[in-house]
């Protein structure tokens, strides 16, 4: 959190960039703290291991709906 921004694997790094996918260098760690944030969830858990790190989302306890029905359903009830 503290650290500087270091690619970690330049070849997906390379493709991204060339597919427009990356905004900054460095900006992603940021973006996902204030999109948590701003979605209401829990802070996200970042693990840092040898030349690895993991980070662990949290979603609501609230089911996720379109308006109309839980995204989450079965749709067996739509079968018959």
């Amino acid at each position: 959190m503290n650290g500087h921004s270091k690619i970690r694997n330049k070849g997906i790094a390379n493709i991204f960039s060339q597919m427009g996918l990356v905004e900054a260098w460095g900006s992603g760690i940021k973006r996902i703290l204030n999109a948590a944030e701003e979605y209401g969830l829990s802070k996200p858990r970042f693990q840092e291991f040898d030349n690895m790190f993991r980070v662990e989302l949290f979603r609501s306890s609230f089911p996720m709906t379109n308006g109309k029905e839980n995204i989450g359903e079965t749709s067996e009830k739509h079968r018959r």
